[in-house]
């Protein structure tokens, strides 16, 4: 395979989803064969500048293209076997593989050639700059685009060709504030967080949800709600003042403070024993070294996330033999979001045609590493995925709470 080339996959049989062929769609928008754009950073302009360096140099230039291609070579490698699973189920596809690196000017060029004008569907670019580039094109040629990655919903506005896979931030509090409601309020609930502008607007979001959510209940006459602390280490005294020994205790900490949550987590791990624990805190947790592996568990540390890998599932141990089998390689994350990608987009286009976009309210679907269960966010402005996980550590592993 090489940039740039144009892959033709020819038709086996016939693919119809059994999950959604009931669904009502436009029959003249379905396709013998569609026409795919998938922007990537693979940056393989560098490869031409090893030819006249030495050895050395050769070799930094080639570590140098590892770290910033990384990221691209693995959603392509992940969205190479959907494509090549989905053969086998009927899909007919033209894939142009076209590398942006990561550079705005050259993107713009390629997009004046007319090169994507006759896409059914582009996937990427990843980097936003480029992405809004390549979205206002697609707007102007009425194509979708998808942006597989964390965005700003600033690039849904005014554009309902375009949806986003990474749930934003927002959707995850607001998850948060309705589970509180639903699920523990009859715990004795706090809100801990530092005195920072960012963890008080998280923090109206979580309360904003938790009471719409208790208005529209009709029991609330034993609602717990929460209460609201911030951080001070010196006054620890007052929170520990505040749990209940025959009550489940629930901290809610919307905060991704390395160093406050580390610190409040270590004060924490002090209590558990005499008193019931649980901790909720963010995705951003998930990226911390430092938290003492006991505090995760004697915490009882959950986590909201917008994706969720369960490596027990055969789902995914097929995923992984299939991988290994093409790439004598394991799947990175990434990879798991380029093969959730291809699969729920491409069963689309292919089940529904180019206009597949009006299916994405009635098709919800679970795949490897992510839900996709699709909201509008306005009458002319794009599609957000809504998909949200709880977690928590169980057995020295981050586990899907059930």
């Amino acid at each position: 395979l090489k940039v740039d080339q144009l892959i033709n996959i020819p038709i086996i049989k016939t693919y119809k989803d059994t999950t959604i062929k009931e669904v009502v769609f436009d029959s003249s928008a379905v396709k013998e064969t569609y026409h795919v754009a998938l922007l990537l950073p693979l940056y393989m302009d560098l490869l031409e500048t090893l030819e006249d360096t030495s050895y050395k140099q050769s070799e930094l230039l080639l570590k140098d293209l590892f770290l910033k291609s990384k990221y691209g070579l693995e959603f392509y490698q992940g969205f190479k076997i959907a494509v090549d699973s989905l053969v086998n189920l009927g899909l007919r596809l033209k894939l142009d593989l076209i590398d942006t690196s990561n550079d705005t000017a050259k993107v713009s060029k390629i997009l004046k050639t007319g090169r994507l004008k006759s896409a059914d569907l582009i996937v990427g670019p990843l980097y936003l700059d480029e992405f809004l580039l390549v979205s206002d094109y697609a707007k102007k040629n009425k194509i979708n685009i998808v942006s597989p990655v964390k965005q700003s919903n600033k690039i849904l506005l005014g554009n309902n060709y375009v949806s986003k896979v990474a749930t934003s931030e927002p959707v995850r509090l607001k998850y948060l504030g309705q589970y509180m409601a639903d699920s523990l309020k009859e715990d004795n609930l706090f809100l801990v967080y530092p005195d920072h502008v960012s963890e008080k607007k998280r923090v109206e979001n979580i309360q904003k949800y938790f009471l719409k959510t208790i208005e529209q209940s009709a029991d609330s006459a034993r609602v717990s709600f929460p209460k609201e602390i911030l951080w001070d280490p010196s006054r620890f005294y007052m929170i520990e003042g505040k749990l209940l020994k025959e009550k489940q205790n629930t901290i809610v900490i919307p905060s991704d403070d390395q160093a406050f949550i580390t610190q409040f987590l270590t004060m924490m791990s002090q209590l558990h024993v005499d008193y019931s624990i649980k901790i909720i805190g963010l995705e951003s947790w998930q990226n911390f070294d430092n938290l003492e592996v006991d505090y995760l568990h004697n915490l009882n540390i959950n986590l909201v996330v917008s994706e969720y890998i369960n490596y027990e599932s055969n789902e995914v141990k097929e995923f992984e033999r299939k991988f290994n089998s093409t790439y004598k390689l394991l799947p990175e994350k990434f990879s798991y979001l380029g093969f959730d990608v291809g699969m729920y987009y491409l069963k689309l286009l292919n089940s529904f045609g180019v206009n597949f976009e009006v299916m994405f309210l009635g098709i919800q679907e679970q795949l490897l590493s992510r839900k996709f269960e699709f909201f509008k966010t306005g009458i002319e402005s794009g599609y957000e995925n809504h998909s949200v996980f709880l977690v928590h550590y169980k057995d020295y592993s981050l586990q899907l709470k059930r």
